[in-house]
């Protein structure tokens, strides 16, 4: 099993990273053989996209082709996270949105996918057996995280790229009411070990 781990927090310490070892720790002990990267993009120099836009042209590439120089580095993650039987997007919610950090990463992983007449298109197949987790954590309590929309943009967003990378199931686990450790609520620790458990149970 290789699991691959997007972390936009701006904190090593924080609550998403927080949530995202206890998410790895819970896996390991339930599968021995796990493979895990961890890709914290606040230490991966990433330039910002020029929307140029050669990385969505429909070449029939598994991924596309971007100019920028750094592009090797970009590549290397974007196929660690196609390869992957597990992809995990982590990031606090700011503004309605993820991190600048995701954010910019993001525009960069539209390699993956191609503009069609509708809208970007994922250029690689879906596998049946993958499955994107999206791990969100705000300072918005319930119900009003919900009623304000405070999520909505992020998780569609991330939905989309888990689809783009192949995946046919997506698992989300929104942790409101979070903007320290301190206010982590256990029923969202709890969930995430359980999710640990359905994924270790899993034969990839």
């Amino acid at each position: 099993m290789k699991v691959v781990v997007i972390n936009g927090s701006y904190h090593s310490n924080g609550v998403i990273s927080f949530l995202v070892d206890k998410f790895i720790t819970a896996l390991k002990n339930r599968k021995k053989d796990v493979e895990i990267k961890e890709y914290n993009l606040i230490d991966i120099p990433i330039e910002f996209c020029k929307a140029c836009g050669c990385c969505v042209r429909n070449d029939g590439k598994k991924i596309g082709e971007c100019p920028q120089a750094d592009f090797v580095t970009v590549r290397k993650i974007l196929q660690d996270m196609l390869d992957s039987d597990i992809l995990v997007y982590a990031t606090p919610i700011y503004e309605k949105a993820m991190t600048a950090l995701l954010k910019r990463f993001m525009e960069r992983s539209m390699a993956v996918l191609y503009m069609g007449k509708a809208g970007p298109v994922g250029r690689n197949e879906t596998n049946k057996n993958k499955t994107g987790i999206i791990l969100v954590s705000c300072g918005s309590p319930f119900p009003v995280y919900i009623t304000q929309g405070v999520i909505k943009y992020p998780i569609d967003i991330l939905t989309m790229f888990c689809k783009g990378f192949g995946c046919k199931k997506v698992e989300k686990i929104i942790v409101p009411g979070a903007a320290s450790k301190e206010e982590l609520n256990d029923k969202y620790l709890k969930r995430i070990y359980h999710l640990s458990v359905k994924l270790g149970n899993n034969n990839f």
